[in-house]
C-alpha cells in the first residue's frame, strides 16, 4: 500500500469515527469552511458538534521530522476557546521504501517529459506524463529551497511547499485540482471530463515550477 493510500485510509477512518459520535465532519475543508484563525492553513478534517470542535491532521510519522505544519495549526488553535487539535499518526515503514532510496529526475529529464506530454495525442496519456513531470518538479523545488521533505506523497509535499511559500497559490491550485483526475485515471476509472485545457494548465504549472526551482538554486544567485 502506498503512503497516499495509507494516509487516505487513516483519513477515512478518522472521519467515520467522528461521524459515529455525532460530529459534523468536513474532510479536506475549503478555505470558507475554516474558522478565521486558520486562514491559509489546510487541515485534513474539521469535526464539530455543539460542545466540541476539533481540527484533525493525519500525518506519516516519518514526515514529522521534515514538516511543522501540524505544530503551526496546533499553535493557532491553542488560544481558541472551544477548539482542540488532534494529530493522528500512521507508519508506512515496511510498506513503502524511503524517499532516500530513489533518484529524482533532474531538470532536463523533466523538461523532456513536458515536451513528450505536449506531443502526445491521447489526452489521458498526455495528462499522466504531465503528472509525472509535476511530481518530479515538486521534489526539485523542495530540493532547490533546501526543504528537508521526506514524504513520497505528492499531496503532502504540495501542502508543505505551499505553506513554506515555495510555490504560488496559482501553482498550488492547478496541481491540487489535478489530483482527482489523476486518481481516476491511474486507478483505471472512467474519466470523461478531461480536456486539453486541463492538460495545458498542468504543463504550464510544471514549466513554472522549473523556473522557480532554477531561481532558488544557490548557483543562480
Amino acid at each position: 500500500m502506498t503512503e497516499k493510500e495509507l494516509h487516505d485510509r487513516k483519513l477515512e477512518e478518522a472521519a467515520n469515527s467522528y461521524r459515529t459520535k455525532g460530529y459534523r465532519v468536513v474532510v479536506e475543508p475549503a478555505p470558507q469552511q475554516l474558522p478565521d484563525f486558520l486562514a491559509g492553513m489546510e487541515p485534513d478534517i474539521v469535526a464539530t458538534k455543539p460542545d466540541d470542535r476539533v481540527i484533525i491532521e493525519v500525518k506519516n510519522k516519518r514526515a514529522l521530522r521534515s514538516s511543522d505544519i501540524h505544530r503551526r495549526i496546533a499553535d493557532r488553535i491553542a488560544n481558541q476557546p472551544g477548539w482542540r487539535f488532534e494529530l493522528i499518526l500512521f507508519s508506512s515503514e515496511g510498506d513503502i521504501p524511503s524517499i532516500e532510496e530513489f533518484s529524482s529526475l533532474n531538470e532536463t529529464e523533466i523538461e523532456g517529459l513536458v515536451q513528450e506530454a505536449k506531443s502526445t495525442l491521447d489526452p489521458k496519456i498526455a495528462f499522466m506524463i504531465a503528472w509525472v513531470a509535476a511530481e518530479a518538479a515538486l521534489r526539485l523545488v523542495a530540493a532547490s529551497y533546501a526543504l528537508p521533505s521526506t514524504t513520497l506523497s505528492p499531496k503532502l509535499l504540495l501542502k508543505e511547499l505551499r505553506f513554506a511559500g515555495a510555490i504560488s497559490p496559482e501553482q498550488y491550485e492547478v496541481i491540487n485540482d489535478s489530483f482527482s483526475v489523476r486518481n481516476r485515471v491511474i486507478h483505471g476509472f472512467r474519466e470523461d471530463n478531461l480536456t486539453l485545457e486541463d492538460i495545458d494548465k498542468l504543463i504550464t504549472a510544471v514549466s513554472s515550477l522549473l523556473v522557480e526551482a532554477k531561481a532558488a538554486m544557490p548557483s543562480s544567485v
